[in-house]
């Protein structure tokens, strides 16, 4: 089974202790990332700033959890790590969690199991990846505040692709409220050399005027902070068969765990990690340099308008966000908290949007929805945007588009049989995608069938050969047909999307007469009408 990663976005349970999340046909998943903040009603702003990020291979689990206090003279500030979570939800005030579970794989899908629950349905992001072909591991180290020092990590079992690491000011395994407000968050690429960005958000603890910061830096995997001061920072500088070795980068003290996701996607996808920056006006904008079509990516936004710069002021600071987007899904969670206030405003929004990112005072300054996956990026359309351009990096992970190695009947062929299944072998192997494949006639371009490439007439997803069965074509002397195929019927073993057949010309075929049928019968039915010989 080629390896996949799809998202999709569902409201905790208030009520009831195990929770199943599924994708039908998906598969047993073997790592998730669940990130939740307070947001309920999709695209309105609920008051209080909570951010909790989580991720397992289902054996090990590590979650983060961020929160700030709205309405509070001095600003109150509460994160908790944890090792066998998957999230922790705190109370909109007061230091107490009202939500915590933990995340089992099930057939095709994960099961949550509450040991509390949130005070309202807040929307989850749920992120699973699958695969035969898949490896996923979750981990941590002790960061290093020697500057250049090199700490080895092992134990992960194979050279990973991709990492996805989460970083706070506190131990991940203690399990208590500390109050302070460090959050990092970095993916790192393992391809052609090592590509890396990550975002660090500070929420200032009782601080009257509310400040808060943040930084986005690349060529790091994790950034820490303190007041307005960047500090230690991790770069990841070589991958090996058992893990990865991580660089402190300058001094002073450093984050005491960094958690960490390992993928490896065994040769049969291709993966990226980038930088790029917002739109400045409002429509269509695209993401490039990916080098492939993506069948899913994940976006990180921030205020931040300067790449390694701590910014502190209302318009670059305060707010962040997290967006997951694949063909069937696109969902975003934000977070905010006010600059300079005395009495702290924070807010969390949730939202089916590619694209959601609040401004330090709750507002929405950007929001787009997902408009295509395409050969080099992705495309958004933007409904709300800033004349000042932002500093954003994503994951992509996708491939290049199968081709067609052999049909069968041949382009051109003649004397092809009426009731000759159609066959097309591709370059690799195929999964069943959605759409239609359409059996035409050429003479009048009239539809003779409509197949659904999900129904019974459509066999062998999973393989290279893909067979189509269909009625039995109309007898006839020269009666010619072409095929048809829409964009997205069939997506490759590598992530790649089959863009389709959708000329008259690429496969075409002449039926040959049926033993009984005379040469009058022949014409008068391709040409419709009485013919006597």
């Amino acid at each position: 089974m080629a390896v996949l990663m799809r998202g999709v976005q569902v409201a905790a349970n208030t009520v009831g202790e195990t929770q199943d999340v599924t994708i039908s046909g998906f598969g047993t998943p073997k790592a998730a990332i669940v990130v939740v903040s307070y947001g309920i009603t999709n695209g309105t702003i609920n008051a209080g700033s909570q951010y909790s990020l989580g991720f397992t291979d289902f054996t090990n689990t590590r979650c983060l959890s961020v929160r700030a206090s709205n309405n509070q003279a001095s600003t109150v500030i509460h994160n908790i790590p944890s090792n066998d979570r998957i999230l922790n939800i705190f109370q909109a005030s007061g230091t107490g969690i009202q939500g915590i579970a933990t995340l089992a794989s099930i057939t095709d899908g994960v099961r949550f199991s509450w040991s509390s629950f949130p005070g309202g349905a807040v929307q989850m992001q749920v992120i699973m990846l699958s695969g035969s072909d898949l490896s996923a591991f979750v981990g941590q180290w002790d960061g290093d505040g020697t500057a250049d020092n090199v700490t080895e990590i092992t134990g992960v079992g194979f050279e990973a692709d991709t990492l996805m690491a989460m970083g706070l000011d506190t131990a991940i395994d203690n399990g208590v409220n500390e109050a302070v407000s460090t959050l990092s968050v970095g993916f790192c690429d393992n391809g052609v050399g090592i590509t890396q960005s990550c975002v660090h958000m500070g929420w200032q603890h009782n601080e009257s005027s509310g400040d808060t910061a943040s930084v986005v830096t690349n060529n790091r995997i994790l950034q820490d902070a303190s007041g307005n001061n960047l500090r230690e920072s991790a770069e990841i500088t070589a991958f090996d068969a058992d893990g990865f070795d991580s660089t402190a980068r300058g001094s002073s003290s450093v984050y005491n765990d960094c958690c960490f996701l390992a993928l490896k996607f065994g040769g049969k996808k291709k993966h990226w990690v980038g930088n790029f920056d917002s739109l400045t006006s409002d429509g269509n904008a695209s993401i490039t340099g990916v080098g492939f079509r993506p069948s899913s990516f994940i976006k990180i936004t921030s205020l931040n308008d300067t790449i390694n710069t701590f910014q502190e002021t209302a318009a670059v600071s305060g707010g962040w966000g997290f967006s997951s987007i694949d063909s069937n899904t696109e969902m975003s969670i934000s977070v905010s908290d006010k600059v300079g206030s005395a009495t702290t405003v924070t807010n969390s929004v949730a939202d089916v949007k590619s694209t959601y990112l609040l401004l330090d005072d709750g507002t929405a300054l950007f929001t787009s929805t997902n408009v295509s996956f395409d050969a080099d990026g992705i495309t958004d359309n933007f409904t709300a945007t800033n004349s000042t351009a932002r500093k954003w990096f994503g994951f992509a992970l996708g491939g290049t588009p199968p081709t067609i190695t052999t049909l069968t009947p041949l382009d051109n062929a003649t004397d092809v049989a009426v009731d000759q299944d159609l066959i097309i072998v591709f370059s690799e192997a195929v999964n069943i995608g959605a759409g239609n494949i359409l059996i035409k006639r050429t003479i009048g371009d009239t539809t003779f069938q409509t197949i659904d490439v999900t129904s019974g007439n459509v066999t062998g997803g999973g393989t290279d050969t893909i067979t189509i069965t269909h009625n039995s074509l109309e007898n006839g002397i020269g009666i010619e047909y072409y095929i048809n195929i829409a964009d997205g019927c069939f997506v490759g073993d590598l992530g790649g999307v089959f863009a389709g057949i959708s000329d008259m010309t690429t496969w075409s075929f002449t039926t040959t007469a049926g033993d009984d049928v005379t040469l009058g019968q022949g014409i008068s039915s391709h040409l419709g009408i009485g013919l006597h010989i």
